[in-house]
């Protein structure tokens, strides 16, 4: 009986430790592309033993997944409308606010310091690339020229802020870009909006007791050191641009 009774606490223990070092993950494909990989390297030198599994999720169910037990924590996005999970999930904001991407050579970007803040309506008369219609996302931002006082002219539609970046750098539209999504791709500009600046609001969602995946919380952590460091890369070649002396607004 003693013997059986010990097996079953090394069997219990066993399974304790391998829960606490597996994490399964369910991301969207921008976070996946952009946000996640950095914060992954780094939980995997710290934790060599992780368990670690991703899959693709759209946000609208990330918390489903979560509720129902198939994983430990999700990387989800809303436009406008902050997320309101239920109780026995808990949301940690990852805030991440729309940028204008512009061609580089566009009279805003060329005509004025790096770091000044756009309004929306002095992009009116553009072309715009934008994401498709009945996404959250585009509905934001028709919602935000509406109260920038215009239609927009949507030329491009697509489903990735990559593809949008690279058509903006042919210079033929402009586009709303998350920040963290940024590519910096060849030919384009990045201006901060004026506020009130539409945000793309990112949640990392786990279960509110989530004491058997302690890896979750340390990700949590990490995904926030990556979006600051993605800040801060988007941030130095404005500061960069204001300083160097071939700029006609260097010092």
């Amino acid at each position: 009986m003693e013997e059986a009774s010990d097996r079953a606490e090394a069997e219990l223990a066993a399974l304790l430790g391998h829960l606490s070092l597996r994490l399964r993950i369910g991301t969207f494909q921008a976070a996946a592309l952009h946000l996640l990989p950095p914060a992954l390297t780094t939980l995997r030198h710290r934790h060599p033993d992780a368990d670690v599994s991703v899959m693709n999720v759209v946000s609208g169910r990330g918390a489903d997944e979560i509720s129902a037990g198939r994983l430990d924590l999700a990387i989800v996005a809303s436009w406008g409308t902050p997320l309101a999970p239920p109780p026995q999930l808990r949301a940690h904001p990852l805030p991440d606010p729309m940028v204008v991407v512009l061609p580089d050579e566009h009279p805003l970007a060329t005509g004025q310091p790096a770091d000044t803040e756009l309004h929306l309506e002095q992009l009116r008369d553009e072309s715009w690339v934008s994401i498709l219609a009945g996404h959250a996302a585009r509905e934001q931002f028709h919602d935000a020229a509406r109260e920038a006082g215009f239609t927009p002219t949507v030329r491009f539609e697509t489903e990735s802020y990559d593809v949008a970046q690279a058509l903006v750098g042919t210079g033929i539209a402009v586009s709303l870009v998350s920040r963290l999504a940024l590519t910096h791709a060849p030919g384009t500009s990045h201006r901060e909006l004026a506020h009130p600046r539409p945000y793309r609001q990112l949640y990392a969602v786990t279960k509110t007791d989530a004491g058997l995946t302690p890896l979750a919380d340390l990700l949590i952590d990490l995904l926030r050191d990556v979006a600051r460091d993605i800040t801060a890369t988007w941030e130095a070649p404005l500061q960069e641009e204001q300083r160097s002396p071939n700029s006609p607004h260097g010092a």
